[in-house]
């Protein structure tokens, strides 16, 4: 994904940014290539249900004594480049207001994993996105509310889907794909 933004002036937007390894992975890779832009962290930092479910293998115990056990590990995940991510400690629809229309370049989206929530923030998402470099990814597709919910939303929007990994999606546009396998 990386790869294929801009050197300069690029926006990312991490959205369910859970504890922030993956938000600083990028980070520090988007800093390694020399590029510049604007990175965003967006999480309640309060998990989604399967974090609060005894039953779930996903289940945080941590959360239960600790309210802010999420936003503090990810402070500690993210504290030695913490000045080259901008965090909004919000839901995802609510966040997704502050962004223009047609303003960024890549996203990844991670936040709840049910259906109604995952349609919710691609519906307020994808206006988002910048259409010639649309990057709109996750690492959710073993959820079946999140395939289901990005297959009818790509359907929807004539996307394609593209599954770098058994768990991973990558939804891009068809003039997206054609540069890209073309070397445009």
């Amino acid at each position: 994904m990386l790869s294929d933004m801009p050197d300069n002036d690029y926006v990312y937007v991490e959205v369910g940014t859970y504890m922030g390894r993956s938000l600083a992975y990028f980070t520090i890779a988007a800093l390694n290539h020399k590029k510049s832009g604007k990175i965003y962290g967006i999480d309640t930092f309060s998990g989604s249900e399967e974090h609060r479910d005894p039953k779930s293998t996903d289940y945080i115990p941590e959360l239960e004594t600790n309210p802010d056990y999420m936003y503090e590990q990810y402070l500690k995940h993210t504290k030695p480049i913490k000045e080259h991510i901008n965090t909004i400690r919000d839901c995802s629809v609510e966040a997704s207001k502050q962004f223009e229309d047609d303003s960024i370049d890549a996203l990844y989206l991670d936040a709840a994993h049910d259906y109604d929530d995952v349609v919710a923030d691609l519906k307020v998402w994808y206006p988002k996105m910048k259409k010639e470099q649309l990057l709109l990814a996750g690492d959710d597709w073993k959820w079946p509310g999140v395939r289901k919910a990005v297959i009818e939303f790509a359907e929807a929007n004539r996307l394609c889907i593209i599954f770098p990994n058994i768990n991973n999606y990558i939804l891009v546009n068809y003039n997206f794909l054609e540069n890209y396998l073309t070397g445009k």
